[in-house]
């Protein structure tokens, strides 16, 4: 009825408040008082990039995935970086690495180059404007692995193309976890440095 609707959009900002104090209880065990605490705790900002806390947003709250244990509020990016690189420092460190052009790769594996007979494949090359031979010879150089978490794709054998959004400049090849995880901490070696001090804690 209309009676329902109208009340419906007058309190919708008390069942947001709601759903999310239920939220913190049912899914992380923790009450609005000890949310404000660590915010408080962590200058009311992101405990890895810093990022203020919008005044319309929470941050997500942060937890070890094999504990339950919550460790902190993170933005949505570094909270989404840290998942994909599936909470483990050894990849942010590879992160680093890789974005400083320092990464080293097993030679003794032997790979076998994707079949690049897919038209959406030679398109992902031409948007990045290197040649199947190029991409072959990135492949060859990674060993047909990911430039950071050093494995397969777990989603195809088709390895992403990775580049700088300032420059263009190719990088290498990354798994698409990896890929969206650099997108999501905006290519920053110093938010993945934080993120490892972060996870190590």
């Amino acid at each position: 009825s209309e009676d329902t609707q109208r009340w419906y959009k007058l309190n919708r900002d008390g069942r947001l408040a709601y759903q999310w104090k239920r939220k913190l209880k049912i899914k992380y065990g923790i009450t609005p008082e000890i949310y404000a605490e660590m915010l408080q705790k962590q200058n009311y900002g992101c405990g890895i990039c810093g990022r203020d806390a919008s005044p319309r947003k929470h941050l997500d709250v942060d937890h070890c995935h094999a504990t339950g244990r919550v460790r902190g509020l993170l933005c949505r990016s570094c909270n989404k970086a840290i998942g994909l690189l599936l909470d483990s420092t050894t990849f942010a460190e590879n992160a680093i690495q890789y974005l400083a052009g320092n990464a080293v790769y097993d030679a003794s594996i032997p790979p076998n180059p994707p079949d690049f007979s897919s038209s959406k494949r030679g398109n992902i090359l031409n948007r990045y404007g290197i040649t199947e031979r190029e991409y072959v010879t990135f492949w060859f150089d990674q060993s047909g692995l990911c430039g950071i978490c050093r494995k397969t794709c777990s989603v195809h054998d088709f390895l992403a193309v990775d580049h700088c959004h300032e420059s263009g400049k190719v990088r290498g090849l990354l798994c698409i976890r990896c890929n969206v995880a650099l997108a999501k901490v905006k290519d920053n070696p110093k938010i993945l440095a934080a993120a490892i001090s972060y996870l190590s804690t």
